[in-house]
């Protein structure tokens, strides 16, 4: 019987790395082929998708930066998306920190109005923001696109920021509280440097999810000028019907996904402790 669980187990352990090993070949192989295809010739590219370039093209990705505008567009995103990401986390973190460890009237009814705002699909506000974003003169502006993307990731952000925050000891609340701490300070000294590894998780979700919105920008964005990575990748897409430089559209698809993935790659580790933390975390 013995014997038995423990073949059972190693069993387990093979069909479970084999999944995880298929599915990061799934992930991984796409990146791969984009990689290698911005290093070759429209000529390569058309006589064998997937043969290794004879000579790296790297002029393709000078044609993406530049030709194409991808330093605008990137410069763009970038601004987006620090802007959004400051703004999101201030609202989202003072706003979890009150409605996790205060009671007042009608506390219950945000949370509630919070939670609720989570359930609603962004495209179906397209409409209505537009024309509220139209009123108040912020169509074809980086400010307005910021405000747009911080505010509708707020109740995200804050419930995934109020579990870390509930889980902050009483005791410690108390003694801050006994040492003559203000909320304020408490906010500060106590509360923020404890909830850093739900900060890290809450960053970089935002991050991709800015980096990477499209239906928003294409919406409130009309002006090539103010085009994100998104609207410009799409823009060049449509540019390859009129003239063929794959090479360079390829080439833009890697500077759009570089920084996402410099920054997994940055963060790994905090991220991974603050998921399991999270986990733990009483609700």
């Amino acid at each position: 019987m013995a014997e038995n669980n423990i073949v059972w187990k190693k069993t387990q352990g093979i069909v479970l790395r084999l999944f995880l090993l298929l599915s990061a070949l799934t992930v991984l192989l796409p990146l791969l082929w984009v990689l290698n295809s911005s290093l070759k010739t429209n000529a390569e590219f058309f006589a064998d998708p997937w043969s290794l370039p004879a000579s790296p093209q790297w002029i393709n990705y000078y044609n993406a930066w530049f030709s194409s505008k991808f330093y605008l567009y990137f410069m763009n995103s970038f601004l987006v998306v620090a802007g959004a990401l400051v703004l999101v986390l201030l609202m989202a973190s003072t706003s979890a920190f009150a409605l996790s460890r205060f009671r007042f009237m009608g506390s219950k009814i945000m949370g509630f109005v919070y939670t609720a705002g989570m359930m609603i699909p962004s495209i179906l506000l397209l409409v209505p923001l537009f024309f509220q974003a139209q009123a108040l003169h912020m169509t074809n502006s980086l400010t307005g696109i910021i405000i747009i993307y911080a505010v509708l990731q707020v109740p995200f952000t804050l419930f995934l920021l109020s579990g870390f925050f509930k889980a902050i000891p009483h005791s410690l609340m108390e003694a801050s509280v006994l040492d003559g701490a203000s909320y304020y300070q408490m906010f500060i000294r106590v509360a923020l440097p404890l909830v850093k590894p739900g900060i890290v998780i809450a960053a970089i979700v935002n991050v991709i999810n800015f980096w990477n919105e499209y239906p928003i920008a294409i919406t409130f964005i009309s002006e090539e000028e103010k085009f994100t990575i998104p609207i410009g990748i799409s823009f060049l897409s449509t540019a390859m019907q009129y003239r063929t430089d794959y090479g360079a559209l390829f080439a833009g698809l890697t500077i759009a996904m570089l920084p996402v993935l410099v920054l997994y790659g940055f963060f790994q580790k905090q991220l991974q402790d603050g998921m399991s933390m999270g986990s733990g975390v009483k609700g």
